[in-house]
């Protein structure tokens, strides 16, 4: 038996673990013994030149070629994606290619697994501590998401933007830019912010306070002059990667809290005027309930500023207002019997 065919799980196994093998070897301190009673520490290396290692391209070939001709992801072949990652991050845009272009548009389980896969292989990033390089090939995702959009099947959008909440941090500079502000809210804000479905709504809105600006709101929005801001932006970045500048983060959160404050505005001001039309007039009827619970998430974030907690969970309104838990289950509300 061969247990290095291309189909067999224990490829797929040796693969992960030998990517996992290497990093140690190169990133975890190593004391090498010269003399008898003596040792030299050796410090890790923050860079590993993959493509200088005995038996790596031999690896990626094999690899890519089996990532081409193989149907279907299995859980160790996920797990070995996973880890060519770290040898080779450009790997990223031919995942995203292979499997959207195997997703069936009208099968809601598979593109919904395509974009949790998706997810998973940017939060990836997250764990290397490395955002998203200028290489990525946003024009192919932006596309593919174009594409699944345009379907306006709910619970697509919320996987859609469940990704985006939990990977937004991954795109930086001109890429953050491109993707968030050109694309989602140039292309989307008024479509997601004044959707049909309230799920949907609450996940976008929890996105532009929690994860589209990433400093503290309440900071940006204090009059201080703008040097001020970028010396104090270096600690209240949420989230930075390494070789990040903060201050140019910091200069995107302005934008985009500029931005958002101006669609909102245009939100409120288009119902009162009737002949105005920046977005499409069937929206309007959702305004009203739409600007009710964005301002339940202002003042929900609001509180988590002051706490300073580290994390927001992305939840629908329903299970953060009590008052609308006890009028869809009044048991929802009731103490547990003892």
């Amino acid at each position: 038996m061969n247990w290095l065919t291309p189909k067999s799980i224990f490829l797929m196994t040796f693969i992960k673990n030998w990517v996992e093998h290497v990093e140690t070897i190169f990133t975890s301190p190593v004391f090498i013994s010269f003399y008898k009673n003596t040792a030299k520490m050796i410090n890790p290396q923050k860079y590993i030149c993959w493509r200088a290692i005995p038996g790596y391209p031999q690896i990626l070939e094999l690899f890519l070629h089996i990532l081409r001709d193989r149907p279907r992801f299995g859980t160790h072949f996920i797990a070995a994606c996973k880890a060519m990652l770290h040898s080779e991050p450009l790997l990223i845009n031919y995942y995203n290619r292979v499997v959207l272009s195997r997703t069936p548009l009208f099968s809601f389980s598979q593109v919904s697994t395509t974009l949790v896969r998706i997810q998973s292989w940017m939060q990836e990033f997250q764990k290397m501590n490395k955002p998203l390089t200028s290489r990525f090939d946003w024009k192919y995702f932006c596309c593919a998401l174009d594409v699944l959009i345009s379907i306006d099947h709910h619970q697509v959008l919320q996987k859609i933007l469940t990704l985006f909440f939990e990977v937004s941090d991954v795109f930086t500079g001109d890429l953050r830019k491109t993707i968030l502000s050109d694309f989602l809210f140039k292309k989307y804000f008024f479509r997601f912010f004044l959707h049909w479905d309230e799920i949907t709504r609450n996940y976008f809105h929890q996105f532009l306070l929690w994860r589209a600006i990433r400093m503290k709101i309440s900071q940006l929005s204090l009059p201080k002059s703008f040097e001020n801001m970028s010396f104090i932006g270096k600690d209240l970045v949420l989230k930075t990667f390494q070789n990040v500048d903060p201050d140019i983060e910091m200069n995107s959160d302005l934008a985009m809290l500029g931005k958002i404050q101006c669609y909102i505005q245009v939100i409120k001001e288009q119902v009162k005027d009737p002949l105005g039309e920046t977005y499409e007039k069937s929206l309007e009827t959702y305004v009203p309930r739409a600007i009710a619970e964005y301002e339940f998430f202002v003042a929900k974030y609001k509180e988590w500023e002051d706490k300073d907690n580290k994390e927001w969970r992305l939840l629908p309104l329903v299970f953060l207002d009590a008052k609308r838990r006890s009028s869809l289950h009044p048991n929802l509300t009731s103490e547990r019997p003892t």
